[in-house]
């Protein structure tokens, strides 16, 4: 599994009421990975509801409270992902330092053919057609 390259932009708030926050703490948990903070920061409210597009509302500065929208899935990969926008999009150092080196953290390999190391340019690609052509008889009418 891996993160999406582009992640949602957060919209600010001056107060957000929450219905049942975790912490970053407990995110880390949920995910399966290591809190790597201690303290305070490590008690910021994070609730991660039920939603179609991924949402993301948060209230300003490092201590404020963060709402994530996200698609149903499982516990872990709500988790994961929610850790992957606090780190990402809100910038949130406990949960960024948390995931580092994680291997579903990762951003997704590109889809398509798969690189060989023998890629022509296209000089030679050129040279080549133009190959084909000379050995190609030519009748005259």
């Amino acid at each position: 599994m891996s993160i999406a390259l582009f992640l949602p932009l957060p919209s600010y708030v001056p107060h957000l009421l929450l219905e049942k926050p975790l912490t970053v703490r407990t995110l880390c948990g949920l995910a399966g990975v290591r809190c790597r903070a201690s303290g305070q920061w490590t008690e910021r409210k994070v609730e991660i509801t039920a939603g179609s597009p991924i949402e993301v509302v948060a209230e300003p500065g490092d201590w404020g409270s963060v709402r994530i929208a996200i698609q149903s899935g499982s516990k872990l990969a709500k988790a994961r992902l929610a850790l992957a926008i606090m780190a990402y999009s809100i910038h949130d150092v406990v949960a960024l330092e948390s995931i580092r080196g994680a291997e579903w953290s990762r951003v997704a390999l590109p889809r398509g053919r798969p690189k060989t190391g023998l890629a022509l340019t296209g000089g030679e690609r050129q040279r080549r057609f133009r190959a084909q052509l000379v050995k190609i008889p030519r009748t005259r009418n």
